[in-house]
């Protein structure tokens, strides 16, 4: 007979097993009733423990048939199979992959007990491994960075921040705020006229305040607020910081040396690229091959926005090239060296770059024919005719070279050589339709894996001399490309200065 779980009745008093009358009390029962608080087969003490630790509910379920009627007996006891695959038997209801509910429990209850035994022998074996090693309790770390006081050399007092212990910390707390002096306030300072004359007519800082009055920046900040006298944002605040020299970070040189520098404002010619100039033509044949035009964002917390920062870099391997584009826009910029660097599939080698903010020179430059991420997009810009080859003298000390051939199966003089290489196929298509203009011969554009070539050989290099250097003094071309020239052709006439007059 099968049995019906869907008509079992809820309430476990309804069903006839656990009535007064059929219920036999044996006395052997309690002490098996008392060491099972819960059922092992649901875990739960919703319902009472009657037999073997297992639930009136789970016991029903298992063990006992229904009272009720006998209802006509099925084809099949399942789908897929006619009988439990374990016992063999159709007396109880299937449950899954051809087990019948008996089965089923009978099995999670052998599981869990297996479980609690493993459990039980690896808490000995712990045990028994801690007393035959006798291993002593793990000593905390004094930090998770530092073993002991970077100052005071002391791991007993509790670690706060930055390597120092509560000791230490709130020492060099104090002489931040207070200047490094004795906490004695000077009252006769501390008046609405004083700090009103220190803090907004000489622009003076707080800790500076704080340092004449011999008390700590908060204590000033306070009288501010105690007064309503308006108060710097954060902008002011570092501009001052900038003109007075107070901002110091640290720098590393091309011999791995770390030194401090004070961060200066940058001071720079912002008209330099509003009006053409032989000087600004070539400046601007640097940028176009070797600069770059990024919009940085800077977060203001304050107002919870971000503001456009406009930016403004050059790039080179020699520092000469860029030290000649500052001094002739006027810009005291600091050089920033970059060590070699190696990638995955790549190397970055080492670099020179001087980086310019300056909302004006940025918008300047873009209306001269300059985009972020130009490689591939520029094109050749509009330049009067008398400023032309200044500026693709500054394309061909940034992108270009010029070199000596030598053949080993020849013996004959090594012959000079210049090449200039472009990302963009119509910015080297124009500056070769200028040089041919100029007079040199008509060359074909190569490409070279993504990128596109021109070159120009021995007389052909000649012609291309005298266009590029004739009558430029010294500050407005790269130095190791010029003497390879010189030393094969020769310093330039006077004579030959006729045809290329600005």
């Amino acid at each position: 007979m099968t049995t019906n779980h869907k008509n079992m009745p809820d309430d476990v008093n309804e069903l006839p097993l656990f009535k007064e009358s059929n219920i036999t009390k044996k006395p052997q029962q309690k002490k098996e009733l008392q060491e099972h608080e819960k059922c092992i087969v649901c875990n739960q003490t919703r319902f009472p423990i009657v037999e073997d630790g297992l639930c009136s509910r789970c016991y029903y379920r298992i063990f006992k048939k229904s009272n009720r009627k006998e209802e006509p007996q099925q084809t099949k006891w399942s789908k897929h199979y006619e009988q439990c695959i374990s016992c063999q038997a159709t007396d109880f209801p299937h449950v899954n992959n051809g087990i019948c509910s008996r089965c089923y429990y009978l099995k999670k209850i052998k599981k869990r007990e297996i479980e609690q035994q493993i459990d039980l022998s690896i808490k000995d074996l712990s045990i028994q491994q801690r007393r035959s090693q006798n291993k002593s309790p793990k000593i905390k770390q004094w930090s998770q960075k530092y073993a002991f006081c970077i100052k005071c050399g002391d791991n007993q007092t509790r670690h706060v921040a930055r390597g120092l212990c509560l000791e230490c910390y709130e020492k060099e707390s104090y002489n931040r705020h207070s200047g490094g002096h004795n906490y004695r306030p000077i009252q006769a300072k501390l008046t609405y006229q004083y700090i009103f004359e220190e803090y907004v007519n000489k622009k003076r800082s707080l800790a500076d305040i704080a340092k004449d009055c011999k008390c700590t920046r908060q204590n000033i900040y306070k009288k501010l607020k105690l007064w309503d006298i308006p108060t710097r944002d954060k902008s002011e605040a570092s501009e001052l910081a900038h003109e007075r020299g107070k901002l110091v970070f640290k720098r590393e040189d091309e011999q791995g040396n770390i030194t401090e520098v004070v961060k200066q404002k940058i001071k720079v010619n912002e008209n330099f690229f509003s009006n053409w100039s032989n000087e600004m033509a070539w400046v601007l044949g640097l940028i176009y091959t070797d600069g770059n035009l990024l919009i940085s964002f800077m977060k203001d917390n304050r107002y919870k926005k971000e503001f456009p920062m406009k930016r403004v870099s050059l790039s080179q391997k020699e520092p000469e090239i860029l030290n000649k584009a500052l001094k002739l826009m006027n810009c005291n910029a600091k050089l920033i060296y970059s060590r070699r660097r190696e990638y995955k599939k790549t190397v970055a080698g080492e670099m020179y770059r001087f980086t310019i903010n300056h909302e004006k020179i940025y918008d300047d430059l873009t209306k001269l024919g300059l985009t972020p991420n130009k490689s591939k997009t520029i094109t050749f810009p509009d330049i009067p005719e008398q400023h032309v080859r200044h500026f693709i003298r500054g394309c061909w000390d940034g992108d270009g070279s010029v070199f000596l051939n030598r053949w080993e199966y020849m013996n004959t003089k090594p012959k000079i050589a210049a090449s200039f290489t472009s990302g963009s196929k119509t910015f080297i298509e124009s500056m070769a339709h200028v040089l041919e203009k100029a007079g040199l011969p008509k060359r074909d554009i190569k490409r070279d894996r993504e990128s596109y070539l021109i070159r120009y050989h021995t007389n052909q290099c000649r012609l291309l001399y005298q266009y590029l250097y004739q009558d430029v003094p010294s500050e407005q071309y790269l130095e190791r490309k010029y003497k390879i020239f010189e030393k094969y052709f020769g310093k330039l006439t006077t004579d030959q200065s006729d045809n290329y007059k600005d």
